[in-house]
């Protein structure tokens, strides 16, 4: 089967707005035991749509490799995950 952005990039969409919004209701424990299942099932769900979305966006993003775009959002990435780490 040959992968297809008019399935993949609203599919991704859509996978991202659901695991968001759990992880804001896990944030705030609210209806936790239902959140944490479907959360957890879709995360691994939109690792698999986003390694989709690379594959089929990887000539895009080689331009912004060379550019150094990646560098400073990679950057602000670690050091916020290593603040909340340490906190």
């Amino acid at each position: 089967m040959k992968l297809n952005r008019n399935y993949i990039t609203p599919l991704i969409s859509l996978v991202f707005l659901v695991v968001g919004l759990t992880g804001v209701l896990m944030f705030f424990h609210l209806f936790d035991g239902y959140t944490e299942i479907v959360h957890e099932f879709l995360g691994l769900f939109f690792v698999v749509c986003a390694v989709f979305h690379i594959i089929l966006n990887w000539k895009a993003l080689k331009i912004h490799f060379t550019r150094g775009v990646f560098i400073p959002a990679g950057l602000a990435v670690a050091v916020i995950s290593v603040l909340f780490i340490i906190q």
